[in-house]
């Protein structure tokens, strides 16, 4: 994950820097540096919930952590499918589509994260073990939302350009 996340990185400064030397781009410069922006904040956050896990020394997820890496799964996966029919006008409902089904796995990952704090705030548990957990969810959760974040800035280039 680390060596993705420093990829990411580089990609991120790549486009930036791109974006300041050419002249005319495909896209709106705010619309490209928006998406590129948001999808290197989906690895960081992931990068960060794996470090934690390696920090905290975490053998074994719970399965609310492994619901919400689900749907990060799904929604990175459908981000990546929508990619290649940004400019193309006649593909904008099936941009649309694949946009509706990002925000799908962000809500459901906004009920997974409800359910696993419930659940560690239940009690019975070491409060080690909640904080640990807590922190998390809550980063696992906040890369659902930049996916979102992704395919709302994935869906206006569409809008403006239909």
């Amino acid at each position: 994950i680390k060596d993705i996340e420093h990829l990411g990185d580089e990609l991120t400064h790549e486009v930036i820097e791109r974006l300041n030397t050419t002249f005319i781009t495909p896209l709106e410069r705010e619309d490209i540096h928006e998406i590129a922006c948001r999808l290197d904040d989906i690895i960081d956050l992931i990068d960060t919930a794996v470090s934690r896990i390696v920090l905290y020394k975490i053998e074994e997820p719970i399965e609310d952590a492994r619901r919400l890496a689900d749907c990060l799964v799904h929604a990175t996966a459908i981000i990546v499918e929508m990619m290649p029919h940004l400019r193309k006008v006649k593909d904008a409902d099936l941009v649309r589509q694949k946009c509706r089904e990002v925000h799908t796995q962000e809500n459901e990952g906004d009920q997974i994260e409800h359910h696993a704090l419930a659940t560690l705030f239940n009690g019975g548990f070491d409060p080690l073990y909640v904080m640990k957990w807590k922190n998390i969810i809550e980063e696992l959760e906040q890369s659902t939302d930049r996916c979102e974040d992704v395919a709302n800035a994935i869906e206006g280039i569409v809008i403006k350009n239909a």
